[in-house]
């Protein structure tokens, strides 16, 4: 397999840092050569060098597809039962009582992957929540991998395989109807959920303010300053007494004091404690 030379590496990491925060940090070279000769092999791109070269002149198609191969794309339905686990029994039932009066809920998967986050909680609200038929619910995901991982979200399409991780079979049975050999999810809870582009180190003001954020398994892959940039602006972004929940492993140690730690039903979340 064709690898890449320390000098296109640096390029690579440069480009990535720039573009999305990313650290790539040391050792990487031959996950790095596995992920753009796939690449290459896709754009009919006959070397790594002549994709770099792309990558470092800006081209859009090179672009898009080399930072879509770079980023983690891992996830499944209902990934950790503890985030889930809280966001229903405690969580969606306390900002249902503080909301209670306007009947509006805004929420916002950040670095959604193929969507099967958003759409676990599409599942949960509607199986779990009736009351909520009659309130204006928003889930907004987003993701900075604007090509076939958003496309693959936003058709609702899923493997076996994928609908196997996670997913509880009576959801499955009410939620999804078979298409050849793949899953679709329903049309009513596809919209409940609006998908979009947002890079985090640009998160647009007018995506507005939320009541909960889920932001999960994505600051680990930031250095320090990125991780406050990115939190601060995420803070932003959440309404006053708002929810957020990291990845298990992230923990802020100090990189947002507006950010308070607590426990909500066996798991770790972050409230908002200051004004938006």
């Amino acid at each position: 397999m064709p690898s890449i030379t320390t000098g296109e590496l640096n390029l690579l990491k440069d480009f990535l840092y720039r573009t999305a925060g990313i650290d790539l940090g040391e050792g990487k070279e031959y996950l790095v050569s596995a992920r753009l000769n796939e690449v290459c092999r896709t754009l009919q791109i006959s070397s790594i060098s002549n994709l770099i070269g792309q990558l470092h002149r800006g081209k859009k198609a090179v672009s898009v597809a080399v930072l879509e191969a770079m980023t983690t794309n891992e996830t499944s339905f209902f990934r950790d039962a503890g985030p889930f686990g809280a966001i229903t029994t405690d969580i969606l039932p306390d900002l249902i009582e503080k909301n209670r009066s306007k009947k509006q809920l805004n929420i916002w998967c950040a670095a959604c992957s193929t969507g099967q986050e958003p759409y676990s909680l599409a599942m949960t609200i509607r199986d779990r929540f009736p009351e909520l038929n009659n309130w204006r619910v928003k889930i907004l995901a987003t993701d900075i991998a604007e090509g076939k991982v958003l496309e693959k979200a936003r058709a609702g399409t899923y493997t076996q395989l994928e609908v196997s991780r996670g997913l509880p079979a009576p959801l499955l049975i009410k939620y999804f109807k078979q298409k050849g050999r793949d899953w679709e999810i329903s049309q009513d809870i596809r919209d409940m959920v609006t998908f979009k582009k947002v890079n985090l180190l640009e998160i647009p003001a007018f995506l507005g303010t939320f009541d909960l954020l889920l932001c999960r398994n994505v600051l680990i892959y930031f250095d320090n300053p990125t991780k406050q940039r990115i939190l601060g602006s995420l803070q932003k972004h959440l309404c006053p007494q708002g929810y957020l929940i990291l990845g298990g492993s992230e923990l802020l140690l100090g990189l947002n004091q507006k950010l308070q730690r607590y426990s909500v039903g066996g798991a770790t979340c972050y409230r908002h404690e200051g004004a938006a």
